[in-house]
């Protein structure tokens, strides 16, 4: 089930020693290492202080900690004054595991309705045992289409589709929307899925479309792919991307049929299916054609059965609107259902009758001479034995040519999954290694007790590696290996870090780290020589590593890098 993280200013956390701004309830079962996560995302721009607008702040993030995924959906908002009268917010994380999701409602769902976001807290520190997690799945059927308020913000329900056309990354304007309608739109773009990507439960995917209803200055843009943006917050230009628009502009380029009624009427059960052969009596062996109409939105999945005793049988493996089929004994029976996400109906029962093939005395004869060859007559006529002899041929010849096409399609399948499988391995073996670089740890400061200050950066994608390294927004030092080191006697009071990775493939820039910063554990590395210039960024990323973690290392069969940035001093005094 769901676990949850309230943060906000206290005379003392839940953590003994610890007071103002720190975690006063979290769920028993949390371990710390989510638990310091969570407390990283924990920060709260009063813009009244600047003239803007004090608003709740509604995320949905993924973070990975130790190889185990995590869906963090969080509400922030201003909290007035604390204990000690200064300024004061509160921070409610709800954090899901991807095996629970499916029950659940959608993430801008949950952010709006549910009941239990915490905006204010009174109480002593507790952990939180035998919660209460029934009024959040109270309202998991909860529909978001038709397409409401997009037909409203933009006068035509089908634009939700254009923020899933959307690039990630996007960034979007909502100065002139209300925090609740943007958590609205939102919820009917991700439950539009449903028609736009039918190979994925829609309930899940949605989960993994990340965004933020408000920007703020120490978000990480990588963690959310739509970032909504104030005007008044004093980074809005900064998170700004070249493409950033007003989300009431956004339109929807590519539509089928299908997707603009769902975005426009919503969930139609179907209401009537119909199930027809194109003979209803057929010699033994040969084949026949079903063939189903039926209605709904979205197009409904149809299941075949086959009556027999009066119980239905599900053909297992077939689907679609159309079945050949080739029945064997006297009579068949068959049925179909038609169901989509509104409602299910079941259609006419069929019955093909077969005949048992005609079996006529003759001597020993080829095939073509049978027509004409003279049957041996017992009390029947000879111009009705002949003709129904020729039917039969005809309906053998109708039954070859059938089995013909069925290899010929065999055959065709076999080529195109060899294809398939060879270009599957062409990509595998020649070009999976030509990948641009990318950031798996961002750069990190840490101090030693030797005087050494540490930045460490890794990466990995198609070598060789160029390393750039930036100071104070400034070309400092570029270098084709991962070590480079100074002292603390190069630099000022304050400086800023961060590193551009280029490859033959692509380049990515990495967030910025600030010194000084709350210094990570002591680690010592053997002397290094020549200590480089100085270099340049913009914000701080700060994670709790381990010894291992900071020794150079190169992966031959992935083309990973650590990159390790030195700065001999000693360690940051702590903020007050």
């Amino acid at each position: 089930m769901p676990q949850q993280l309230i943060y906000t200013s206290a005379p003392q956390g839940i953590v003994a020693g610890r007071s103002g701004h720190c975690t006063v309830a979290r769920s028993a079962k949390m371990r710390e290492p989510l638990m310091l996560q969570l407390e990283k995302f924990c920060y709260y721009q009063h813009l009244s202080l600047t003239g803007g607008q004090e608003r709740p702040i509604y995320s949905c993030r993924i973070v990975d900690i130790r190889g185990t995924r995590f869906h963090v959906l969080s509400r922030i908002q201003d909290a007035g004054l604390d204990f000690t009268g200064r300024t004061n917010f509160i921070a409610h994380h709800l954090v899901f595991t991807p095996e629970e999701i499916r029950q659940f409602p959608t993430p801008p769902v949950i952010l709006r309705e549910w009941p239990g976001w915490v905006k204010s807290w009174t109480k002593d520190p507790q952990m939180l045992e035998k919660e209460d997690w029934a009024d959040l799945t109270a309202f998991a059927g909860r529909s978001s289409v038709p397409a409401q308020t997009w037909q409203r913000v933009t006068g035509d329900a089908v634009n939700g589709y254009g923020l899933l056309e959307a690039r990630a990354g996007a960034s979007f304007r909502v100065d002139d929307q209300a925090d609740e309608t943007v958590l609205e739109l939102i919820a009917e773009s991700l439950e539009l899925l449903e028609v736009r990507d039918t190979r994925r439960d829609f309930h899940t995917t949605a989960w993994n479309y990340t965004f933020t209803t408000s920007m703020q200055e120490q978000d990480n843009p990588a963690d959310f792919r739509w970032r909504c943006i104030h005007s008044d917050n004093p980074a809005a230009n900064r998170f700004a991307t070249p493409d950033c628009r007003a989300l009431s502009a956004v339109q929807a380029t590519k539509l089928t049929g299908e997707e603009t009624n769902f975005a426009r009427t919503g969930r139609q059960p179907p209401k009537f299916v119909k199930l027809a052969a194109d003979n209803y009596d057929i010699q033994e062996g040969a084949g026949v054609k079903l063939e189903v109409a039926t209605d709904g939105i979205p197009t409904p999945t149809i299941r075949w059965f086959e009556i027999e005793r009066n119980q239905p049988k599900e053909l297992v493996g077939k689907s679609g609107t159309i079945q050949i089929l080739n029945p064997e004994g006297r009579s068949k029976r068959y049925q179909v259902q038609a169901f989509n996400s509104a409602g299910s109906v079941d259609s006419n029962v069929v019955e093909i009758s077969i005949r048992a093939p005609v079996k006529l005395a003759t001597r020993n004869q080829t095939t073509a001479s049978r027509v004409t060859a003279t049957p041996v007559l017992d009390n029947e006529d000879y111009q009705e034995k002949k003709e129904r002899q020729l039917r039969r041929l005809e309906a053998e010849k109708e039954q070859k040519d059938f089995q013909n096409r069925q290899l010929r399609n065999k055959i065709l399948v076999s080529i195109l999954t060899i294809g398939l499988i060879a270009g599957a391995l062409v990509y595998v073996f020649v070009l999976r290694g030509r990948k641009p670089p990318e950031i798996t740890w961002q750069p990190t400061i840490q101090t030693s007790e030797d005087g050494l200050i540490r930045i460490i950066v890794a990466n990995f994608g198609k070598k060789p590696f160029a390393y750039q390294w930036y100071k104070n927004n400034q070309m400092f030092l570029s270098t084709s290996n991962s070590f480079l080191s100074l002292e603390k006697n190069t630099l000022s009071n304050s400086a800023s870090f961060f590193v551009i990775i280029t490859n033959s493939i692509g380049s990515v820039t990495s967030t910025v780290a600030q010194w000084p910063g709350i210094p990570a554990p002591i680690i010592t590395l053997p002397p290094t020589t020549n200590p480089p210039a100085e270099t340049k960024t913009n914000h701080s990323a700060r994670l709790p590593l381990e010894d291992s973690d900071f020794n150079s290392s190169t992966n031959g069969n992935t083309g990973t890098n650590q990159s390790k940035l030195n700065l001999k001093g000693k360690t940051a005094p702590k903020k007050p």
